[in-house]
C-alpha cells in the first residue's frame, strides 16, 4: 500500500491505479521486472504493456 501522501497522485484516481503505481515504483527503484510482475500477479509481458 502507498502511504497516505502518495495516495493524492493521479495514479490513484482511476480503478487499479494504486495497483500500477506500486508496480511503477517498484520498478523505478530497482526492483527486477520479473520480480515485480511475480509480486503483482501478472505476466512479464502485461506488466511491461501496462
Amino acid at each position: 500500500m502507498l502511504p497516505e501522501a502518495e495516495t493524492s497522485s493521479p495514479l490513484t484516481r482511476r480503478p487499479y491505479g494504486r495497483r500500477h503505481a506500486r508496480a511503477s515504483f517498484w520498478l523505478s527503484c530497482g526492483v527486477d521486472a520479473m520480480e515485480c510482475a511475480r509480486r503483482a500477479g501478472r505476466s512479464i509481458a502485461v506488466l511491461h504493456k501496462v
